[in-house]
């Protein structure tokens, strides 16, 4: 064989010895339901996280930076604290089963009651329902229930990344993906009660863990709201005890029930007004 005609064969060659040899695109690997599976295997591959982290928050009602102490364990359970300048608490929220417990140290007020994303908002305009809260503490995107899973027209990867379309009743969300650790980077969502935009940076490797990303921001133009949450010391995997999702509470507190009623359209309607006794 002259050398002319077997080039393409050591090519070949080399390229199979070096790793070199190009790889299909992931859309041509895996249809779009089998890659929302993958997403869920990554992400609940992280179910408990402790530690402490810095929150950016600019809003027409607040700006600033805060210190956030974190607990928060698949699949609704969660412990946030703020602290002030000097490292003190100063506003403590839990929930868990569904109940939330808030206690404002400035206002020397306790509140307790479902734990909504209305209720939470109490704590801080975090814009998710506690669940949803749980995942992003965890470093997943919470996902609009779906009817139908598909790439956007005819998306090819971009680099290493791709999207993904989730269409369903309650509006639409599009998730760009890496391709190479199979964690979301970036969910925007079109919904009936939910325009948002949500990013996730800084991953760090975790080996069988895969990969956790240390920053997430949120973006609602519609509220001028902008939240940045950097982990600046943390643990994945710890044992949480249930303890730490209920607040033990010297005397003296005003207390006051938050009762909340759904309809059928999903929409909270809140009063307060009941005491709940010492």
């Amino acid at each position: 064989m002259r050398l002319k005609e077997s080039l393409p064969l050591i090519l070949w060659i080399l390229c199979m010895s070096t790793g070199c040899v190009h790889k299909a695109p992931l859309s041509t690997q895996m249809s779009a339901e089998q890659l929302e599976v993958r997403l869920e295997a990554e992400a609940s591959k992280i179910r408990s996280i402790k530690g402490q982290a810095r929150l950016k928050i600019d809003s027409p009602q607040q700006k600033g930076v805060l210190e956030v102490l974190v607990a928060a364990q698949l699949p609704d359970a969660i412990h946030l604290e703020l602290l002030d300048g000097l490292g003190r608490p100063v506003r403590i929220f839990v929930s868990k089963a569904g109940r939330f417990e808030l206690w404002d140290i400035e206002k020397n007020v306790f509140y307790r009651g479902l734990a909504t994303q209305r209720n939470l908002e109490r704590f801080l305009p975090l814009y998710f329902s506690p669940q949803e809260l749980v995942l992003v503490l965890l470093g997943a995107a919470p996902r609009l229930a779906a009817t139908r899973v598909e790439f956007p027209g005819n998306t090819q990867e971009e680099g290493r990344f791709i999207s993904l379309e989730l269409k369903g009743e309650k509006g639409l969300q599009r998730l760009r993906v890496h391709t190479e650790n199979f964690r979301v980077e970036e969910s925007e969502v079109w919904g009936d009660n939910q325009v948002y935009k949500l990013a996730f940076a800084s991953f760090i490797r975790l080996g069988a863990k895969g990969f956790f990303p240390e920053k997430r921001v949120l973006e609602v133009s519609s509220s001028q709201l902008f939240l940045e949450l950097s982990y600046t010391d943390y643990s994945l995997e710890p044992l949480l005890e249930d303890k730490l999702f209920t607040l033990v509470l010297p005397q003296g507190i005003r207390r006051v029930e938050v009762e909340e009623a759904i309809d059928w359209e999903g929409e909270g309607r809140s009063t307060e007004g009941k005491g709940l006794g010492p």
